[in-house]
């Protein structure tokens, strides 16, 4: 029986690959908003995020989830509801 070889070593992300290692930011707000008003949100938010932590671009993963107003309530009242 031929032994396996050992496999990477429990840090080996850490040496490797630094940027897999950064901030994974969500966000939530209300459904609505055009693609290129995503698109500029994620890019300042990835530069002032890279400027802040001294990262590049590339580690930087922002999740975005649109969020009906029916769903979403303040002071125990809907945001569908508000006048």
């Amino acid at each position: 029986m031929t032994a396996l070889a050992p496999g990477p070593p429990a840090d080996y992300l850490l040496h490797f690959c630094p940027e897999k290692n950064m901030p994974l930011i969500h966000v939530e707000m209300f459904e609505g908003r055009t693609p290129e008003i995503k698109r500029e949100f994620v890019e300042a938010i990835t530069r002032e995020t890279c400027r802040v932590l001294k990262c590049e671009p590339g580690a930087v993963d922002i999740i975005m989830r649109d969020v009906k107003k029916s769903d979403w309530a303040s002071a125990g009242v809907l945001w569908s509801e508000k006048k």
